[in-house]
């Protein structure tokens, strides 16, 4: 077994909860590294995320009133995104990082292609229940992404990615335990 491999096993000592093997090496790839943002504490790194996706959302709210708002948004995610990107050691896999590229990309295109301006009254929807629920859409879709899920893609996992409720932390779907056929059939004699 190679040393990408080995680390994540270590870290996961449950083995029926390992990742599927074609999985480990990307899903490693999106884990936060030892960075510049590791070394902030935990609740400084919570009050400023918290903090700019506040300011993102009034922009948005703006927007909806006067449209040259969504361009000052879209001007303060690639701001966000590349601030990200410094203090993640310039890594676009890493899920966090993923998160506020894909955001900038929705917010330019619901911006600038015409009639997709409803993915904006989207957005403002969704960052609001980020913010007061801790839900955020867009991370559960970058979920199912192959690099970023440790099983493979099903109607169960598409089910549970969207609707398992918030927790803190990376988002991570937990599949329900299935019997295997010999223990139901041991049960049923």
């Amino acid at each position: 077994m190679n040393n990408a491999n080995s680390s994540h096993e270590a870290s996961n000592p449950n083995n029926a909860d390992a990742p599927v093997v074609g999985f480990r090496r990307a899903y490693a790839a999106t884990l936060i590294p030892e960075s510049p943002w590791t070394r902030l504490s935990s609740a400084f790194r919570r009050r400023l995320i918290y903090g700019i996706w506040v300011v993102t959302w009034f922009g948005l709210l703006a927007g909806m009133f006067d449209s040259r708002f969504f361009e000052y948004t879209i001007a303060l995610t690639v701001v966000h995104s590349i601030g990200f990107l410094a203090l993640l050691r310039f890594r676009p896999m890493v899920f966090p990082t993923q998160l506020r590229i894909a955001y900038v990309g929705w917010l330019v295109l619901g911006t600038f292609v015409p009639f997709l301006g409803v993915m904006m009254h989207i957005t403002l929807v969704g960052l609001g229940a980020n913010l007061i629920w801790g839900y955020c859409p867009l991370a559960r879709m970058l979920y199912l992404l192959p690099w970023n899920r440790q099983q493979p893609l099903s109607l169960e996992l598409a089910w549970r990615a969207f609707f398992t409720a918030p927790k803190p932390g990376r988002f991570k779907v937990e599949l329900a335990r299935r019997a295997s056929t010999t223990a139901v059939q041991a049960a049923s004699m």
